[in-house]
């Protein structure tokens, strides 16, 4: 990533107005937690080109990464309406949504994905998570085994299977996914203290 880095400048350095070398930069900067620079890159490559969607796309997943996530909402709704199966931003759309609690929204954006991509672990994940928070427990155990079915030693739905679980109040079942979730992160203090909620529960 430093050579890219490296690289990206040197084109700026000849050719400041170069849109390529200005993105590219900013996706470096933001894989690398640079969220500012990120920022200032990619508006930087928005004034050279404001029509890119792809440009657009990374726009909103750094204004999510800076906190910024009903101005991310913002660009991303701009991005469906120009490009309705631009299935990349309907996913970030989700997770905006998903982070904004607007629950039912991103559970309708991660089934759009999920029509054209069905065995995307990430989307299912993220639509167990949208259920979750809807208290709809057994649509969200269904989307977390789903997960399970591709990516078996999935810590996150492991966990979040084992919280459905408990919603359920299916208390041995819960035990089982903690379990199972603590042998992948043995000290996840989320995991240990639902598991002692599940064997309180259970009266163990």
């Amino acid at each position: 990533m430093a050579e890219a880095d490296r690289a990206y400048r040197e084109v700026l350095a000849m050719d400041p107005r170069h849109f390529g070398a200005s993105h590219a930069l900013a996706v470096v900067q933001a894989q690398s937690g640079r969220m500012e620079e990120a920022l200032s890159l990619v508006e930087q490559a928005l004034r050279i080109n404001p029509q890119s969607l792809e440009a657009k796309a990374t726009y909103a997943n750094v204004l999510q990464g800076n906190g910024r996530p009903a101005d991310a909402l913002v660009i991303l709704n701009e991005i469906v309406l120009a490009a309705p199966d631009m299935l990349p931003a309907l996913y970030n759309r989700g997770n905006v949504l998903l982070a904004l609690g607007r629950h039912a929204d991103a559970l309708a954006d991660y089934d759009r994905v999920l029509a054209a991509m069905p065995d995307n672990a990430a989307a299912l994940y993220n639509r167990g998570c949208a259920l979750q928070k809807m208290q709809q427990y057994q649509a969200a155990l269904a989307s977390y085994d789903k997960v399970l079915a591709i990516m078996p030693g999935n810590f996150f739905a492991l966990h979040n299977r084992g919280a459905a679980l408990l919603g359920l109040k299916r208390f041995g079942e819960a035990l089982a996914s903690f379990d199972r979730a603590l042998t992948v992160e043995v000290d996840d203090v989320e995991a240990l203290t639902n598991r002692g909620v599940a064997l309180y529960e259970l009266r163990r």
